[in-house]
């Protein structure tokens, strides 16, 4: 089971300071990062900015190599997901949203 903390996230997201994470937990299949900051911005337009990962994340980190076929849905369980042509690959799951 794969876990995304999105508070490392929101870091790349604002991109207004160093972005630092931990790994806190791993296994064979599995790592928790865990990344935490303080920004001055709007919690309603980070939190915007953070759900819209294909404006953020870099297309050269993807399978399809094009940002714009990733989604996050913002509620717990849902999908970090990147869908192309008949492919498709979940990067990670939400496990708390706010």
């Amino acid at each position: 089971m794969r876990i995304v903390v999105v508070a490392f996230a929101a870091l790349l997201a604002i991109g207004a300071m160093p972005a630092r994470a931990e790994v806190t937990a791993s296994s064979p299949s599995a790592f928790v990062s865990e990344g935490r900051a303080e920004i001055a911005a709007d919690p309603g337009a980070a939190w915007a900015a953070l759900i819209q990962v294909e404006n953020w994340w870099a297309g050269a980190h993807t399978y399809s190599g094009a940002a714009a076929n990733l989604s996050l849905e913002p509620s717990a369980g849902g999908c970090w997901c990147e869908r192309w042509s008949d492919n498709s690959v979940e990067h990670g799951r939400v496990v708390m949203a706010g």
